[in-house]
Protein backbone atom coordinates (compact mmCIF):
# COMPACT_ATOMS: atom_id res chain seq x y z
CA UNK A 1 0.00 0.00 0.00
CA UNK A 2 2.78 2.42 0.93
CA UNK A 3 4.56 1.76 -2.38
CA UNK A 4 1.41 2.40 -4.41
CA UNK A 5 0.58 5.63 -2.61
CA UNK A 6 4.10 6.91 -3.10
CA UNK A 7 3.86 6.22 -6.83
CA UNK A 8 0.41 7.82 -7.04
CA UNK A 9 1.82 10.81 -5.25
CA UNK A 10 4.62 11.00 -7.82
CA UNK A 11 2.18 10.81 -10.75
CA UNK A 12 -0.17 13.40 -9.28
CA UNK A 13 2.46 16.12 -9.38
CA UNK A 14 5.67 17.21 -7.69
CA UNK A 15 6.71 20.62 -6.52
CA UNK A 16 7.83 22.75 -9.47
CA UNK A 17 8.75 26.37 -9.99
CA UNK A 18 6.25 28.89 -11.30
CA UNK A 19 7.98 29.09 -14.70
CA UNK A 20 7.94 25.30 -15.01
CA UNK A 21 4.29 25.12 -13.94
CA UNK A 22 3.34 27.51 -16.71
CA UNK A 23 5.25 25.49 -19.33
CA UNK A 24 3.52 22.29 -18.21
CA UNK A 25 -0.08 21.35 -18.88
CA UNK A 26 -2.63 21.38 -16.06
CA UNK A 27 -5.65 19.09 -16.03
CA UNK A 28 -8.71 20.02 -13.99
CA UNK A 29 -11.24 17.25 -13.28
CA UNK A 30 -14.69 17.72 -11.82
CA UNK A 31 -13.82 15.26 -9.01
CA UNK A 32 -10.72 13.41 -7.71
CA UNK A 33 -12.02 9.85 -8.25
CA UNK A 34 -14.87 8.14 -10.09
CA UNK A 35 -17.25 5.19 -9.90
CA UNK A 36 -18.19 2.97 -12.84
CA UNK A 37 -21.14 4.52 -14.68
CA UNK A 38 -20.15 8.11 -13.90
CA UNK A 39 -18.96 10.75 -16.38
CA UNK A 40 -15.39 12.01 -16.28
CA UNK A 41 -15.38 15.74 -17.01
CA UNK A 42 -12.04 17.43 -17.60
CA UNK A 43 -10.32 20.56 -18.87
CA UNK A 44 -6.73 20.62 -20.19
CA UNK A 45 -4.90 23.92 -19.71
CA UNK A 46 -2.11 24.12 -22.29
CA UNK A 47 1.46 25.24 -21.50
CA UNK A 48 2.31 28.86 -22.21
CA UNK A 49 4.82 27.77 -24.89
CA UNK A 50 2.32 25.54 -26.74
CA UNK A 51 2.50 26.43 -30.49
CA UNK A 52 -0.18 28.73 -31.86
CA UNK A 53 -2.85 27.73 -34.36
CA UNK A 54 -5.18 24.80 -34.83
CA UNK A 55 -3.75 21.59 -33.31
CA UNK A 56 -5.15 18.13 -32.60
CA UNK A 57 -4.68 16.63 -29.13
CA UNK A 58 -5.14 12.89 -28.63
CA UNK A 59 -6.90 11.79 -25.44
CA UNK A 60 -6.21 8.17 -24.42
CA UNK A 61 -7.78 6.32 -21.51
CA UNK A 62 -5.55 3.46 -20.34
CA UNK A 63 -6.59 0.70 -17.92
CA UNK A 64 -4.49 -0.61 -14.99
CA UNK A 65 -2.79 -3.17 -17.26
CA UNK A 66 -1.65 -0.44 -19.65
CA UNK A 67 -4.15 -1.36 -22.37
CA UNK A 68 -6.01 1.32 -24.31
CA UNK A 69 -9.72 1.24 -23.49
CA UNK A 70 -10.89 4.50 -25.10
CA UNK A 71 -9.45 7.19 -27.34
CA UNK A 72 -10.74 10.37 -28.91
CA UNK A 73 -9.44 13.70 -30.13
CA UNK A 74 -9.73 17.38 -29.23
CA UNK A 75 -8.99 20.35 -31.47
CA UNK A 76 -7.36 23.45 -30.03
CA UNK A 77 -8.01 26.50 -32.15
CA UNK A 78 -7.24 29.81 -30.44
CA UNK A 79 -8.05 29.09 -26.79
CA UNK A 80 -5.49 28.26 -24.10
CA UNK A 81 -7.39 25.10 -23.20
CA UNK A 82 -9.56 22.24 -24.43
CA UNK A 83 -12.21 20.29 -22.56
CA UNK A 84 -14.04 17.00 -22.91
CA UNK A 85 -15.76 14.10 -21.17
CA UNK A 86 -16.02 10.32 -21.06
CA UNK A 87 -18.76 8.14 -19.58
CA UNK A 88 -17.22 5.23 -17.68
CA UNK A 89 -18.96 1.92 -18.56
CA UNK A 90 -20.93 0.35 -15.73
CA UNK A 91 -19.02 -2.93 -15.97
CA UNK A 92 -15.52 -1.55 -15.34
CA UNK A 93 -13.62 -2.91 -12.36
CA UNK A 94 -11.69 -0.91 -9.78
CA UNK A 95 -8.18 0.21 -10.63
CA UNK A 96 -5.71 3.01 -11.28
CA UNK A 97 -6.64 4.19 -14.77
CA UNK A 98 -4.81 6.94 -16.60
CA UNK A 99 -5.99 9.69 -18.92
CA UNK A 100 -3.18 10.67 -21.28
CA UNK A 101 -3.03 13.81 -23.43
CA UNK A 102 -0.56 13.81 -26.33
CA UNK A 103 0.29 15.55 -29.59
CA UNK A 104 2.09 14.25 -32.69
CA UNK A 105 5.03 15.87 -34.44
CA UNK A 106 4.21 17.02 -37.94
CA UNK A 107 7.34 15.71 -39.70
CA UNK A 108 8.51 12.66 -37.74
CA UNK A 109 5.01 11.69 -36.50
CA UNK A 110 6.46 10.98 -33.05
CA UNK A 111 4.02 11.33 -30.15
CA UNK A 112 4.76 13.65 -27.24
CA UNK A 113 2.89 13.34 -23.94
CA UNK A 114 1.58 16.61 -22.50
CA UNK A 115 0.03 15.09 -19.38
CA UNK A 116 -0.34 11.61 -17.92
CA UNK A 117 -2.97 11.90 -15.23
CA UNK A 118 -4.13 9.40 -12.65
CA UNK A 119 -7.81 8.43 -12.45
CA UNK A 120 -8.81 6.18 -9.53
CA UNK A 121 -11.97 4.40 -10.72
CA UNK A 122 -14.01 2.16 -8.41
CA UNK A 123 -16.70 -0.43 -8.94
CA UNK A 124 -19.38 0.18 -6.31
CA UNK A 125 -20.79 -3.33 -6.84
CA UNK A 126 -17.63 -5.17 -5.84
CA UNK A 127 -18.35 -7.25 -2.75
CA UNK A 128 -14.91 -6.71 -1.29
CA UNK A 129 -15.01 -2.95 -1.65
CA UNK A 130 -17.01 -2.18 1.48
CA UNK A 131 -14.86 -4.36 3.72
CA UNK A 132 -11.47 -3.52 2.24
CA UNK A 133 -9.54 -1.44 4.73
CA UNK A 134 -5.90 -1.03 5.55
CA UNK A 135 -3.45 1.52 6.88
CA UNK A 136 -3.60 4.81 5.00
CA UNK A 137 -0.30 6.60 4.47
CA UNK A 138 -0.86 10.29 5.07
CA UNK A 139 1.04 12.36 2.51
CA UNK A 140 0.54 16.12 2.19
CA UNK A 141 -0.88 17.42 -1.04
CA UNK A 142 1.43 19.58 -3.12
CA UNK A 143 0.27 23.13 -3.85
CA UNK A 144 0.88 24.08 -7.46
CA UNK A 145 2.65 27.44 -7.76
CA UNK A 146 0.49 30.16 -9.29
CA UNK A 147 0.95 33.74 -10.43
CA UNK A 148 -2.69 34.89 -10.45
CA UNK A 149 -4.80 35.71 -7.39
CA UNK A 150 -8.23 34.07 -7.47
CA UNK A 151 -10.88 35.18 -4.99
CA UNK A 152 -14.01 32.97 -4.63
CA UNK A 153 -16.97 34.06 -2.51
CA UNK A 154 -20.62 33.12 -2.02
CA UNK A 155 -23.40 35.54 -1.12
CA UNK A 156 -24.42 33.30 1.81
CA UNK A 157 -22.67 30.83 4.04
CA UNK A 158 -25.71 28.50 4.12
CA UNK A 159 -28.34 27.71 1.49
CA UNK A 160 -31.56 25.73 1.65
CA UNK A 161 -31.87 22.48 -0.35
CA UNK A 162 -33.32 23.10 -3.81
CA UNK A 163 -32.37 26.78 -3.86
CA UNK A 164 -29.49 28.40 -5.77
CA UNK A 165 -26.03 29.49 -4.67
CA UNK A 166 -24.55 32.68 -6.09
CA UNK A 167 -20.77 32.52 -6.59
CA UNK A 168 -18.55 35.51 -7.27
CA UNK A 169 -15.08 35.06 -8.76
CA UNK A 170 -12.43 37.77 -9.09
CA UNK A 171 -9.02 37.30 -10.73
CA UNK A 172 -6.05 39.67 -10.40
CA UNK A 173 -2.37 39.56 -11.26
CA UNK A 174 0.42 40.03 -8.71
CA UNK A 175 0.10 43.82 -9.00
CA UNK A 176 -3.65 43.74 -8.34
CA UNK A 177 -4.70 44.39 -11.95
CA UNK A 178 -7.83 42.63 -13.27
CA UNK A 179 -7.23 39.58 -15.45
CA UNK A 180 -9.30 38.24 -18.33
CA UNK A 181 -8.91 34.51 -18.51
CA UNK A 182 -10.45 31.11 -19.17
CA UNK A 183 -12.04 29.54 -16.10
CA UNK A 184 -13.14 26.09 -15.00
CA UNK A 185 -15.40 25.68 -11.97
CA UNK A 186 -16.09 22.49 -10.01
CA UNK A 187 -18.50 22.33 -7.08
CA UNK A 188 -18.58 19.06 -5.14
CA UNK A 189 -19.39 17.55 -1.76
CA UNK A 190 -16.41 18.33 0.44
CA UNK A 191 -17.27 15.62 2.95
CA UNK A 192 -16.96 12.93 0.25
CA UNK A 193 -14.23 14.32 -1.99
CA UNK A 194 -11.75 16.14 0.28
CA UNK A 195 -9.13 13.40 0.65
CA UNK A 196 -5.65 13.88 2.07
CA UNK A 197 -4.26 10.70 0.49
CA UNK A 198 -1.99 11.20 -2.49
CA UNK A 199 -3.38 10.17 -5.85
CA UNK A 200 -6.76 11.84 -5.24
CA UNK A 201 -6.22 15.19 -6.92
CA UNK A 202 -8.83 16.90 -9.09
CA UNK A 203 -6.09 19.25 -10.34
CA UNK A 204 -3.00 17.54 -11.78
CA UNK A 205 0.12 18.87 -13.48
CA UNK A 206 1.56 17.44 -16.68
CA UNK A 207 5.06 17.30 -18.10
CA UNK A 208 7.15 20.39 -18.79
CA UNK A 209 7.00 21.12 -22.52
CA UNK A 210 10.53 21.66 -23.85
CA UNK A 211 9.99 20.48 -27.43
CA UNK A 212 7.85 23.00 -29.32
CA UNK A 213 8.05 21.49 -32.79
CA UNK A 214 5.15 21.80 -35.21
CA UNK A 215 2.28 19.55 -34.20
CA UNK A 216 -0.24 17.76 -36.41
CA UNK A 217 -3.38 19.68 -37.34
CA UNK A 218 -5.32 16.53 -38.31
CA UNK A 219 -6.25 13.26 -36.63
CA UNK A 220 -3.14 11.20 -37.13
CA UNK A 221 -3.01 7.38 -37.04
CA UNK A 222 0.35 5.67 -36.79
CA UNK A 223 0.96 1.99 -37.28
CA UNK A 224 2.97 -0.83 -38.81
CA UNK A 225 2.29 -3.21 -41.67
CA UNK A 226 3.03 -6.80 -40.69
CA UNK A 227 3.10 -10.14 -42.42
CA UNK A 228 -0.01 -11.96 -41.08
CA UNK A 229 1.88 -15.26 -41.01
CA UNK A 230 4.87 -14.36 -38.82
CA UNK A 231 4.12 -10.69 -37.87
CA UNK A 232 7.37 -9.56 -39.50
CA UNK A 233 7.37 -5.95 -40.78
CA UNK A 234 6.32 -5.42 -44.40
CA UNK A 235 8.55 -2.68 -45.80
CA UNK A 236 7.22 -0.33 -48.50
CA UNK A 237 3.74 -1.83 -48.37
CA UNK A 238 0.69 0.14 -49.53
CA UNK A 239 -2.65 0.35 -47.72
CA UNK A 240 -6.05 1.83 -48.34
CA UNK A 241 -8.39 2.76 -45.50
CA UNK A 242 -12.12 3.09 -46.11
CA UNK A 243 -14.13 5.59 -44.08
CA UNK A 244 -17.73 4.45 -44.17
CA UNK A 245 -19.19 7.71 -42.87
CA UNK A 246 -17.41 9.79 -45.53
CA UNK A 247 -17.64 7.25 -48.42
CA UNK A 248 -13.93 7.88 -48.83
CA UNK A 249 -10.66 5.97 -49.27
CA UNK A 250 -7.43 7.19 -47.68
CA UNK A 251 -4.03 5.89 -48.76
CA UNK A 252 -0.66 5.45 -47.08
CA UNK A 253 2.69 3.81 -47.83
CA UNK A 254 4.91 2.15 -45.26
CA UNK A 255 8.60 2.94 -44.90
CA UNK A 256 11.47 0.46 -44.82
CA UNK A 257 10.47 -0.60 -41.28
CA UNK A 258 6.83 -1.13 -42.20
CA UNK A 259 5.67 2.05 -40.41
CA UNK A 260 2.99 4.29 -41.90
CA UNK A 261 1.00 7.40 -41.03
CA UNK A 262 -2.59 8.06 -42.00
CA UNK A 263 -4.22 11.49 -41.73
CA UNK A 264 -7.98 11.47 -41.17
CA UNK A 265 -10.46 14.27 -41.91
CA UNK A 266 -12.53 15.86 -39.15
CA UNK A 267 -14.97 13.17 -38.02
CA UNK A 268 -17.16 13.04 -34.93
CA UNK A 269 -18.29 10.18 -32.73
CA UNK A 270 -17.67 6.61 -33.86
CA UNK A 271 -15.44 6.09 -36.91
CA UNK A 272 -15.67 2.66 -38.58
CA UNK A 273 -12.37 2.25 -40.42
CA UNK A 274 -11.40 -0.76 -42.53
CA UNK A 275 -7.89 -1.13 -43.96
CA UNK A 276 -6.87 -3.35 -46.82
CA UNK A 277 -3.58 -3.93 -48.58
CA UNK A 278 -2.43 -3.76 -52.17
CA UNK A 279 1.16 -4.48 -53.17
CA UNK A 280 1.05 -6.78 -51.19
CA UNK A 281 -2.62 -7.60 -50.72
CA UNK A 282 -2.33 -9.76 -47.61
CA UNK A 283 -1.34 -7.57 -44.63
CA UNK A 284 -1.89 -7.21 -40.91
CA UNK A 285 -2.28 -3.66 -39.58
CA UNK A 286 -0.92 -2.91 -36.10
CA UNK A 287 -2.06 0.56 -34.99
CA UNK A 288 0.22 2.29 -32.48
CA UNK A 289 -2.40 4.25 -30.59
CA UNK A 290 -0.81 4.82 -27.16
CA UNK A 291 2.48 6.69 -26.60
CA UNK A 292 5.04 5.29 -24.20
CA UNK A 293 3.86 5.72 -20.61
CA UNK A 294 5.52 5.51 -17.23
CA UNK A 295 5.26 2.16 -15.45
CA UNK A 296 2.52 1.68 -12.88
CA UNK A 297 2.68 -1.41 -10.61
CA UNK A 298 -0.17 -3.87 -10.33
CA UNK A 299 -1.72 -3.11 -6.96
CA UNK A 300 -5.12 -2.48 -5.45
CA UNK A 301 -6.36 1.06 -4.98
CA UNK A 302 -6.56 2.40 -1.44
CA UNK A 303 -10.00 2.61 0.17
CA UNK A 304 -10.03 5.57 2.56
CA UNK A 305 -13.17 6.23 4.61
CA UNK A 306 -14.53 8.84 2.18
CA UNK A 307 -14.26 6.44 -0.76
CA UNK A 308 -16.03 3.63 1.10
CA UNK A 309 -18.76 6.07 2.16
CA UNK A 310 -19.09 7.33 -1.42
CA UNK A 311 -19.41 3.78 -2.78
CA UNK A 312 -22.25 2.99 -0.38
CA UNK A 313 -24.09 6.18 -1.31
CA UNK A 314 -23.44 5.54 -5.02
CA UNK A 315 -25.28 2.22 -4.82
CA UNK A 316 -28.28 3.93 -3.20
CA UNK A 317 -28.31 6.76 -5.77
CA UNK A 318 -28.21 4.30 -8.66
CA UNK A 319 -31.16 2.44 -7.18
CA UNK A 320 -33.15 5.66 -6.83
CA UNK A 321 -32.48 6.75 -10.40
CA UNK A 322 -33.18 3.24 -11.69
CA UNK A 323 -36.59 3.28 -10.03
CA UNK A 324 -37.44 6.47 -11.91
CA UNK A 325 -35.95 5.35 -15.23
CA UNK A 326 -33.21 7.96 -15.32
CA UNK A 327 -29.44 8.20 -15.45
CA UNK A 328 -27.69 9.83 -12.53
CA UNK A 329 -25.64 11.99 -14.90
CA UNK A 330 -27.46 12.89 -18.10
CA UNK A 331 -25.34 14.15 -21.02
CA UNK A 332 -26.95 16.17 -23.78
CA UNK A 333 -24.42 15.57 -26.56
CA UNK A 334 -24.76 17.54 -29.79
CA UNK A 335 -22.88 16.39 -32.89
CA UNK A 336 -22.33 18.84 -35.75
CA UNK A 337 -24.07 18.06 -39.01
CA UNK A 338 -21.53 16.55 -41.38
CA UNK A 339 -22.65 16.37 -45.01
CA UNK A 340 -21.03 13.75 -47.24
CA UNK A 341 -22.36 13.03 -50.72
CA UNK A 342 -22.86 9.34 -51.39
CA UNK A 343 -21.30 8.55 -54.80
CA UNK A 344 -23.84 7.59 -57.42
CA UNK A 345 -23.19 4.21 -59.01
CA UNK A 346 -22.67 3.69 -62.75
CA UNK A 347 -25.14 0.82 -62.58
CA UNK A 348 -27.33 0.70 -59.45
CA UNK A 349 -29.34 -2.49 -58.96
CA UNK A 350 -32.13 -2.44 -56.29
CA UNK A 351 -32.24 -6.13 -55.43
CA UNK A 352 -35.51 -5.89 -53.53
CA UNK A 353 -37.08 -5.89 -57.02
CA UNK A 354 -35.29 -9.09 -58.06
CA UNK A 355 -35.30 -11.35 -55.02
CA UNK A 356 -36.72 -14.27 -57.06
CA UNK A 357 -33.31 -15.11 -58.51
CA UNK A 358 -31.50 -17.99 -56.77
CA UNK A 359 -28.12 -16.20 -56.68
CA UNK A 360 -26.21 -13.15 -57.89
CA UNK A 361 -24.58 -14.97 -60.81
CA UNK A 362 -27.95 -15.95 -62.30
CA UNK A 363 -29.34 -12.46 -61.80
CA UNK A 364 -26.32 -10.81 -63.46
CA UNK A 365 -26.58 -13.11 -66.50
CA UNK A 366 -30.34 -12.90 -67.00
CA UNK A 367 -30.57 -9.12 -66.48
CA UNK A 368 -27.44 -8.32 -68.51
CA UNK A 369 -25.89 -6.48 -65.56
CA UNK A 370 -22.29 -5.44 -66.40
CA UNK A 371 -20.68 -7.95 -64.06
CA UNK A 372 -19.88 -11.61 -64.65
CA UNK A 373 -19.52 -14.53 -62.25
CA UNK A 374 -17.76 -17.31 -64.15
CA UNK A 375 -14.67 -19.43 -64.42
CA UNK A 376 -11.72 -17.47 -65.64
CA UNK A 377 -8.09 -18.58 -65.63
CA UNK A 378 -7.26 -22.01 -64.13
CA UNK A 379 -10.95 -22.91 -63.89
CA UNK A 380 -11.29 -20.62 -60.88
CA UNK A 381 -14.65 -19.03 -60.25
CA UNK A 382 -14.19 -15.29 -60.24
CA UNK A 383 -15.90 -11.96 -60.70
CA UNK A 384 -15.11 -9.34 -63.32
CA UNK A 385 -16.71 -5.96 -64.02
CA UNK A 386 -17.40 -4.58 -67.47
CA UNK A 387 -14.69 -2.25 -68.79
CA UNK A 388 -16.36 0.42 -70.98
CA UNK A 389 -13.02 1.89 -72.06
CA UNK A 390 -12.41 -0.96 -74.51
CA UNK A 391 -13.76 -0.96 -78.08
CA UNK A 392 -15.07 -4.49 -77.87
CA UNK A 393 -17.21 -5.66 -74.96
CA UNK A 394 -14.65 -6.77 -72.41
CA UNK A 395 -14.03 -6.90 -68.69
CA UNK A 396 -11.33 -5.66 -66.35
CA UNK A 397 -8.36 -8.02 -66.05
CA UNK A 398 -8.73 -8.62 -62.31
CA UNK A 399 -11.42 -8.80 -59.64
CA UNK A 400 -12.96 -5.62 -58.24
CA UNK A 401 -12.93 -4.45 -54.64
CA UNK A 402 -16.19 -5.05 -52.73
CA UNK A 403 -17.60 -2.76 -50.03
CA UNK A 404 -20.08 -4.80 -48.00
CA UNK A 405 -21.94 -2.72 -45.42
CA UNK A 406 -18.84 -0.56 -45.05
CA UNK A 407 -16.27 -3.38 -44.90
CA UNK A 408 -13.83 -4.39 -47.62
CA UNK A 409 -13.20 -7.76 -49.27
CA UNK A 410 -11.79 -9.25 -52.46
CA UNK A 411 -13.36 -12.65 -51.79
CA UNK A 412 -15.36 -13.23 -54.98
CA UNK A 413 -16.47 -16.72 -53.84
CA UNK A 414 -18.05 -15.13 -50.76
CA UNK A 415 -19.81 -12.53 -52.93
CA UNK A 416 -21.12 -15.19 -55.32
CA UNK A 417 -22.65 -17.13 -52.43
CA UNK A 418 -24.36 -14.19 -50.69
CA UNK A 419 -28.04 -14.66 -49.91
CA UNK A 420 -29.73 -12.37 -52.41
CA UNK A 421 -32.78 -11.94 -50.15
CA UNK A 422 -30.60 -10.09 -47.62
CA UNK A 423 -29.27 -7.54 -50.12
CA UNK A 424 -31.03 -4.24 -50.74
CA UNK A 425 -28.60 -2.49 -53.09
CA UNK A 426 -25.99 -3.91 -55.46
CA UNK A 427 -24.17 -0.92 -56.98
CA UNK A 428 -21.53 -1.19 -59.70
CA UNK A 429 -18.78 1.37 -60.43
CA UNK A 430 -16.88 0.70 -63.66
CA UNK A 431 -16.25 4.03 -65.41
CA UNK A 432 -12.47 4.37 -65.02
CA UNK A 433 -12.53 8.16 -65.38
CA UNK A 434 -14.87 8.33 -62.36
CA UNK A 435 -13.31 5.50 -60.36
CA UNK A 436 -9.92 7.06 -59.72
CA UNK A 437 -11.18 10.50 -58.55
CA UNK A 438 -13.85 8.83 -56.37
CA UNK A 439 -11.97 5.93 -54.83
CA UNK A 440 -8.34 5.99 -55.92
CA UNK A 441 -6.06 3.19 -57.17
CA UNK A 442 -7.64 0.40 -55.11
CA UNK A 443 -10.67 0.57 -57.43
CA UNK A 444 -8.64 0.32 -60.64
CA UNK A 445 -10.47 -2.91 -61.60
CA UNK A 446 -13.91 -1.61 -60.65
CA UNK A 447 -15.83 -1.45 -57.39
CA UNK A 448 -19.01 -3.05 -56.06
CA UNK A 449 -20.94 -1.48 -53.21
CA UNK A 450 -23.31 -3.89 -51.43
CA UNK A 451 -25.79 -2.80 -48.78
CA UNK A 452 -27.93 -5.30 -46.92
CA UNK A 453 -31.48 -4.64 -45.79
CA UNK A 454 -30.50 -4.46 -42.11
CA UNK A 455 -26.85 -3.44 -42.57
CA UNK A 456 -25.75 -6.63 -40.83
CA UNK A 457 -23.80 -8.69 -43.38
CA UNK A 458 -20.32 -9.69 -42.18
CA UNK A 459 -17.40 -10.18 -44.53
CA UNK A 460 -15.28 -13.34 -44.12
CA UNK A 461 -13.34 -13.60 -40.86
CA UNK A 462 -10.01 -13.25 -42.62
CA UNK A 463 -11.05 -9.84 -43.96
CA UNK A 464 -12.12 -8.53 -40.56
CA UNK A 465 -8.66 -8.50 -38.98
CA UNK A 466 -7.94 -4.93 -40.09
CA UNK A 467 -11.29 -3.42 -39.08
CA UNK A 468 -11.20 -0.76 -36.35
CA UNK A 469 -13.83 1.19 -34.42
CA UNK A 470 -12.25 4.54 -33.59
CA UNK A 471 -13.64 7.73 -32.08
CA UNK A 472 -13.16 11.14 -33.59
CA UNK A 473 -13.90 14.50 -32.06
CA UNK A 474 -16.41 14.43 -29.20
CA UNK A 475 -19.87 15.93 -29.26
CA UNK A 476 -20.51 19.48 -28.17
CA UNK A 477 -22.08 19.78 -24.73
CA UNK A 478 -24.25 22.49 -23.28
CA UNK A 479 -22.42 23.65 -20.15
CA UNK A 480 -22.67 23.95 -17.23
CA UNK A 481 -23.30 20.40 -16.02
CA UNK A 482 -25.61 20.70 -13.05
CA UNK A 483 -29.05 19.74 -11.79
CA UNK A 484 -32.09 20.90 -13.73
CA UNK A 485 -34.14 23.01 -11.31
CA UNK A 486 -37.22 22.68 -13.54
CA UNK A 487 -37.10 18.87 -13.71
CA UNK A 488 -40.01 17.07 -12.10
CA UNK A 489 -38.15 14.61 -9.91
CA UNK A 490 -38.96 13.29 -6.44
CA UNK A 491 -35.36 13.83 -5.35
CA UNK A 492 -32.31 15.61 -6.76
CA UNK A 493 -28.95 14.19 -5.67
CA UNK A 494 -25.55 15.11 -7.10
CA UNK A 495 -22.39 15.05 -4.95
CA UNK A 496 -20.46 16.40 -7.97
CA UNK A 497 -22.85 19.32 -8.03
CA UNK A 498 -21.59 21.58 -10.82
CA UNK A 499 -19.05 21.64 -13.66
CA UNK A 500 -18.37 24.58 -15.97
CA UNK A 501 -15.19 24.44 -18.11
CA UNK A 502 -16.20 27.18 -20.57
CA UNK A 503 -16.44 30.25 -18.32
CA UNK A 504 -14.41 33.44 -18.74
CA UNK A 505 -13.76 36.47 -16.59
CA UNK A 506 -14.65 39.87 -18.03
CA UNK A 507 -12.40 42.92 -18.52
CA UNK A 508 -12.74 43.64 -14.80
CA UNK A 509 -11.47 40.15 -13.99
CA UNK A 510 -14.87 39.17 -12.59
CA UNK A 511 -17.34 36.35 -13.11
CA UNK A 512 -20.58 35.49 -11.36
CA UNK A 513 -22.43 32.18 -11.66
CA UNK A 514 -25.59 30.77 -10.14
CA UNK A 515 -25.51 27.10 -9.12
CA UNK A 516 -28.82 25.22 -8.68
CA UNK A 517 -28.68 23.16 -5.50
CA UNK A 518 -29.88 19.63 -4.80
CA UNK A 519 -31.56 17.89 -1.88
CA UNK A 520 -28.13 16.88 -0.52
CA UNK A 521 -27.34 18.34 2.87
CA UNK A 522 -23.62 18.73 3.25
CA UNK A 523 -20.75 21.16 2.95
CA UNK A 524 -19.73 21.78 -0.66
CA UNK A 525 -16.41 23.05 -1.97
CA UNK A 526 -15.99 25.40 -4.93
CA UNK A 527 -12.77 24.89 -6.88
CA UNK A 528 -11.79 27.44 -9.53
CA UNK A 529 -8.87 27.29 -11.97
CA UNK A 530 -7.90 30.21 -14.25
CA UNK A 531 -5.42 30.72 -17.09
CA UNK A 532 -4.98 33.88 -19.15
CA UNK A 533 -3.71 34.29 -22.72
CA UNK A 534 -0.10 34.62 -21.55
CA UNK A 535 -0.26 31.28 -19.75
CA UNK A 536 -0.36 32.65 -16.20
CA UNK A 537 -2.49 30.59 -13.86
CA UNK A 538 -4.31 30.75 -10.57
CA UNK A 539 -6.61 28.68 -8.41
CA UNK A 540 -9.01 29.45 -5.60
CA UNK A 541 -11.48 27.68 -3.35
CA UNK A 542 -14.41 28.43 -1.07
CA UNK A 543 -17.10 26.42 0.72
CA UNK A 544 -20.79 26.76 1.53
CA UNK A 545 -23.34 24.65 3.37
CA UNK A 546 -26.59 23.14 2.07
CA UNK A 547 -28.84 22.66 5.07
CA UNK A 548 -32.56 22.50 5.79
CA UNK A 549 -33.37 25.74 7.66
CA UNK A 550 -35.68 23.81 10.00
CA UNK A 551 -32.87 21.61 11.26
Amino acid sequence: MRRLLLILFFLSGLSVSISQAQSAAWVHFNQPFYVAGEVIWYKLYLPDNFPLGSKVITVSLVDPRGDLVAQSYLRRRQAVSVSGFYRVPFDWGSGAYRLVFSVTKEVTHEPLVLAETLLPIYDDLEKQAASRTGPAVQLPKTNLPTSLRVSVETTQATYAPGSSASIRIKVQDEQGNPVEGEVSIAVRDQQLFALEEAGFNALQVGKVLTDTANWEEDINLRGRLLNPEDRAPLPAGNIAAYLLEAYQFLYAKADSAGRFTLDLPDLYGKIPLHMIGFFPENILVDLELVPKLSALPQAALPYPDQVRQYLGLSQKRKLIYQLYGRLEQEVEAIYPTMSYEKPEADSPVPLDEYDAFPDLATMARDLSIPIRFRKWENDRLGVRIFDPSQTLRSYYSDRPIFIVDGMLTRNDHYIAELDITKIEHFDLFYDFDRLLPLYGPLARFGLVRIESRNRNISVPEGDQKNYFQLKGFPAEVNYPISVDPTAEAPVQLRPALYWQPKAKTNASGELQVSVPLTDDQSRFQIEVVVQNAEGKRGQGTATFLIQDPER
